[in-house]
């Protein structure tokens, strides 16, 4: 199946205190939204998240560099609430100025929830940057990839659509994946370290479809 990004995303925020805010505007009830907060703030505490238009986020796996000094966390969830919402985030402890919180939403046709098909987390210090290979399902779906390098800019990658955020971030998304096919995109840059989350997602549809099932693998 094949996912549409939703005008108005991504939406972006430098944070410089906890909470945290991000505001955005779920343009549909049942769609789908991802959370990434990349910031300095180790794992040492809880991070909860709230608002956005969405009940309940489902978390992803979080990243972090070799050397401990800079994380990615990501969230996602089922759009329950349209118009002007804000998300909050709070921390375990105060941001600072390398906190960014990065909001995206993606629809797909005739889609009655989502789920992730699978989902990984890869960090390194190497000249070559491996985002997260991830398999698709039998419905194929949307992958879906942000990663950190030292370069604070991503590339072309063949077959992959690339946005650069903010605090150096990268987007990086396929959204018509073809059914059980892995997708493993990378790029060269200069050595240094990187990390980077990613999920495929894939559309459920179905009266009986659950909006927020998600497993790992």
């Amino acid at each position: 199946m094949t996912f549409t990004e939703r005008t108005g995303f991504m939406a972006q925020e430098e944070a410089t205190a906890s909470p945290s805010t991000l505001a955005v505007t779920p343009v549909a009830i049942g769609d789908l939204m991802m959370l990434l907060i990349g910031s300095a703030i180790g794992a040492g505490g809880t991070i909860t998240v709230s608002g956005g238009g969405v009940t309940t986020w489902n978390a992803l796996p979080s990243s972090e560099t070799t050397g401990g000094d800079y994380y990615l966390y990501a969230y996602w969830g089922v759009v329950t609430a349209t118009g002007s919402q804000t998300i909050t985030v709070t921390y375990p402890n105060e941001a600072d100025d390398y906190t960014v919180l990065i909001a995206d939403s993606w629809a797909s046709p005739g889609a009655t929830g989502y789920a992730v098909t699978q989902s990984g987390e890869t960090a390194a210090n190497s000249a070559t940057v491996l985002l997260p290979s991830l398999t698709s399902g039998p419905n194929g779906g949307l992958y879906w990839s942000v990663n950190g390098n030292v370069a604070g800019t991503t590339p072309s990658i063949p077959g992959f659509t690339v946005v650069d955020g903010d605090g150096g971030l990268g987007l990086v998304y396929d959204a018509s994946l073809a059914a059980n096919t892995n997708y493993a995109p990378s790029f060269s840059q200069t050595s240094g370290e990187y990390l980077s989350i990613g999920a495929i997602f894939a559309a459920v549809t179905g009266t009986t479809a659950s909006t927020s099932f998600f497993r790992f693998f």
